[in-house]
């Protein structure tokens, strides 16, 4: 197993972004050519990127705005990582220096 850690800073509301990763929509507007979402516990989550590879997963845990964990994975054996082989857990937190407005 590898588990690997990233912290990003958004200039963003933590609604903002959860509803950018939740929402088929708005994955449209950055990472997405298309997009299948249902954000509920054991939904899918799939999009396809403009190159056409399509990544596939499964929404395991769902607390908005702060939280969100989904199985993740490429069709077609992509880079080696069928769908819903990996975990992606993300913890949205406001930046004590953050200024954004809601």
């Amino acid at each position: 197993m590898r588990i690997v850690r990233y912290e990003i800073l958004i200039h963003a509301p933590a609604q903002t972004v959860y509803h950018h990763l939740t929402d088929p929509v708005a994955l449209l507007t950055w990472i997405a050519a298309s997009a299948e979402s249902e954000p509920i516990a054991g939904g899918r989550i799939r999009w396809t990127l403009p190159n056409g590879a399509t990544m596939h997963g499964r929404y395991l845990d769902l607390q908005p705005p702060r939280r969100l964990v989904f199985s993740y994975g490429w069709e077609d054996d992509l880079m080696g990582v069928p769908p819903e082989s990996t975990l992606v857990e993300i913890d949205l937190r406001t930046h004590p220096t953050a200024r954004c407005s809601p």
